[in-house]
């Protein structure tokens, strides 16, 4: 299908605030990309009605640590935003290395159903190697939000392609790690160390290859 085109060069849409004004009742979603590299992204423009994530990684590498345009340091400021990875090569050609994968939890291959896990945060992203990749926080999946006051207990689930490490990261510090040297791991993690803010999952694998989920967030 065809849709509108808001080039970046052009007066009415050169910016963040421009381009949500154009996309105003459309079903549309923006997603800040490689938020340290290149132009960098400037998190007073925020808009969380149109960025329910962000990309964290590309082929210009990952965005997700050190400095005020991190995809941390938005997460710091107390946004919501999901992460996705992405190629961001221009060229057209979906999977080519060293692109990164953007994985959604859809109940369907319908472009509803994909808007749906996006908006819903129900996603994650790797550095292209096929990670599967399941965390929830007392049952709430990742990109939600744990509301009880019970303990904060991690289920978390990691089929990889090499042997893997997972560190689970509160409030910008890793809270857990643990490694294994096959490629799948299962963990069962509980927070006795004061509630946090948000939690989310980073994945390591030996061979390089990485995987981050969205947050989940507590109130």
């Amino acid at each position: 299908e065809e849709g509108p085109y808001f080039p970046a060069n052009e007066p009415d849409s050169d910016t963040p605030s421009k381009l949500f004004a154009k996309l105003e009742g459309m079903d549309a979603i923006a997603v800040p990309h490689h938020t340290k590299y290149g132009g960098r992204t400037d998190w007073d423009q925020h808009d969380p009605e149109w960025e329910p994530v962000v990309e964290i990684y590309s082929m210009w590498g990952s965005s997700e640590l050190y400095g005020e345009h991190s995809v941390q340091a938005a997460w710091e400021r107390g946004y919501r935003l999901g992460v996705i990875a992405g190629s961001d090569d221009h060229t057209g050609h979906p999977g080519t290395p060293p692109g990164g994968l953007a994985c959604l939890l859809a109940g369907e291959l319908t472009r509803e159903a994909l808007f749906y896990a996006l908006r819903s945060r129900r996603c994650y992203g790797t550095t292209g190697a096929r990670i599967l990749l399941d965390f929830r926080m007392n049952g709430v999946p990742m990109g939600g939000t744990v509301k009880d006051t019970r303990d904060l207990e991690v289920h978390l689930r990691v089929a990889g392609t090499a042997p893997v490490k997972v560190e689970i990261v509160k409030d910008s510090e890793v809270a857990y790690s643990r490694e294994v040297e096959g490629r799948e791991l299962e963990v069962r993690w509980r927070d006795r160390g004061g509630r946090g803010r948000y939690y989310y999952v980073r994945v390591i694998q030996a061979d390089g290859h990485m995987a981050w989920s969205s947050p989940i967030w507590t109130e």
